[in-house]
């Protein structure tokens, strides 16, 4: 039998063995957007010459108004969105935008119940954010693995703006053009 105290202590060890993509399709809600915040990240990891193969990698890709220093990345897309690319001391990688507006929790639930590779979620200050992470602990990622990861954020960021049309349609119109399309018998 459990003693009461080592309860947290076994909550601790259940929650580090669900795999993170499972924790990120959970159902936001109000409270989860506290815990969200409070969560760590691991200590981003400062080194010169990976920050240089990074700003000549975005480079290369095209990227605009690259900013990187200490293992953070700032740049420009076409669009004119900027991206952020932080690299972790564990080897990871995290790629993300942030909108400047604040979406209603069904709305990311359901992109996060249907979208791979991404999440979202409402950070701090309630602005909505769109995030995807690269796994670097296995094998360190190559140029190439890294190149791939930025172009499938950057489809899956067109995918989320139209997403956001579509539901906002849905909203104002109470039909979801998605479902009404997909019904449809095509001859």
């Amino acid at each position: 039998m459990l003693r009461r105290d080592s309860m947290p202590v076994l909550l601790a060890v259940l929650l580090a063995a669900v795999p993170h993509a499972v924790l990120a399709r959970l159902p936001v809600t109000s409270n989860s957007v506290a815990t969200a915040s409070a969560m760590q990240r691991p200590d981003l990891r400062p080194d010169q010459r990976l920050d240089q193969r990074m700003e000549s990698l975005l480079k290369r890709m095209g990227y605009q108004k690259i900013i990187g220093e200490n293992g953070t990345f700032y740049f420009n897309n076409a669009a004119g969105d900027t991206l952020r690319l932080n690299r972790y001391a564990n080897g990871d990688y995290m790629l993300y935008h942030v909108l400047d507006d604040s979406q209603p929790f069904a709305v990311i639930n359901l992109w996060n119940s249907r979208s791979l590779h991404t999440r979202a979620y409402l950070d701090e200050e309630e602005d909505t954010v769109l995030e995807s992470d690269l796994s670097g602990r296995v094998v360190a990622a190559s140029d190439a693995q890294l190149e791939q990861f930025i172009l499938l954020f950057e489809d899956k960021l067109r995918e989320w703006r139209q997403f956001l049309l579509q539901q906002k349609q849905v909203r104002v119109t109470g039909t979801d053009t998605a479902k009404s399309a997909a019904g449809r018998v095509i001859e």
